[in-house]
């Protein structure tokens, strides 16, 4: 299965890397063009999740609960930051949230072309973990 979702939205994704198992490789830049409501002064990029549900980490990832050890990642995973409350960055400073925005597109767009791919998610870090 493919979705696409807001790359510095921390629940989504959390809830698509870190507890469904999906992968990404793809970003899109201002996939949808100007926005209005919670996604107003930024441009709409948007991240493509690739679901594969027969796949040994969303199996783990779909297994897992509290309690037990998480899916975890390589020993020198490589780490992108995001904001870890983007609707207040909004409401706070817009300058810095466009800035965060330019940012984690340039990090993962030079990773996804060097082959690297978001296999985890850092939920007490707000960051993505990419693997090759």
């Amino acid at each position: 299965m493919r979705w696409t979702f807001d790359p510095l939205r921390h629940t989504n994704a959390h809830l698509n890397i870190a507890r469904l198992g999906a992968e990404v490789s793809t970003y899109h830049p201002d996939y949808y063009g100007v926005m209005k409501g919670i996604n107003a002064g930024l441009p709409s990029d948007r991240l493509r999740a690739d679901w594969h549900l027969d796949s040994k980490r969303a199996q783990d990832c779909a297994a897992w609960e509290p309690g037990n050890a998480k899916p975890s990642a390589p020993a020198g995973a490589i780490q992108v930051a995001i904001p870890p409350d983007l609707d207040r960055l909004l409401a706070e400073d817009e300058q810095a949230a466009r800035a965060a925005r330019q940012r984690v597109r340039a990090e993962l767009m030079r990773h996804f072309a060097q082959g690297q791919t978001i296999r985890g998610y850092d939920a007490a870090a707000a960051c993505y973990l990419l693997w090759g």
